[in-house]
């Protein structure tokens, strides 16, 4: 077959317009995904080629195939465009078939509630994530989560050290309205904040001024 130049010098490939009878009429692209010759199909490129599992698909089945759906191999060879390998599926659909074959989806298990779910692995790039199957889990488990720190550090902390125990005994007494210092309720009050009584405040006052 005598070879044809373009507009550009190149050399112009010469396919015949695809049909079954000439099914292996095409050429291989650079992704490994077989093209041939289909000039009035509606999602061909300017050159006038297309992916042979498109039309290929639609004359198995005799239906279009929109441009929002995606043709998938089900044994993963872009070649074999055989019937049995042929399968219609949405772009979502699509590319998380594609994402379980490649082993990018992973199972994880929650920290809050303990469900298993599954995740994809380019998202654990960030620590916080990959840890709760859901954005309420997220929140409860930091609720739940910084009132068991809380408590643990009251109890390990503040009740073990004397004086953060005297601060939290002086912190009772001024919420029930008791004079910090003798701590009894007096009928008038010196200072609210901390509350004091008359005749503490005077002492306090004494000892300030001796200093």
């Amino acid at each position: 077959m005598e070879q044809i130049r373009g507009e550009s010098g190149r050399f112009l490939r010469q396919h015949k317009r695809w049909s079954l009878d000439n099914f292996d009429d095409g050429f291989v692209d650079a992704k490994g995904r077989f093209r041939v010759c289909f000039p009035e199909h509606p999602r061909a490129a300017k050159n006038g080629y297309v992916l042979r599992a498109i039309v290929a698909y639609e004359a198995y089945h005799g239906i279009m195939v929109s441009r929002n759906m995606r043709i998938h191999h089900e044994d993963g060879n872009t070649l074999d465009d055989t019937p049995e390998n042929l399968v219609l599926l949405s772009d979502s659909e699509h590319q998380k078939r594609h994402a379980y074959m490649n082993g990018l989806i992973i199972k994880k298990t929650c920290l809050h509630c303990g469900k298993s779910f599954e995740i994809n692995k380019w998202r654990l790039r960030n620590p916080s994530r990959g840890k709760f199957c859901s954005l309420l889990c997220f929140h409860r488990y930091g609720v739940s989560h910084q009132t068991r720190q809380k408590r643990s550090r009251s109890v390990t902390t503040s009740w073990n050290n004397p004086l953060t125990r005297e601060n939290r005994i002086k912190g009772m007494k001024r919420a029930s309205g008791a004079c910090v210092d003798c701590g009894t309720i007096p009928i008038s009050y010196a200072r609210r904040n901390p509350p004091l009584c008359m005749s503490c405040y005077q002492k306090r006052w004494r000892k300030k001024g001796r200093s």
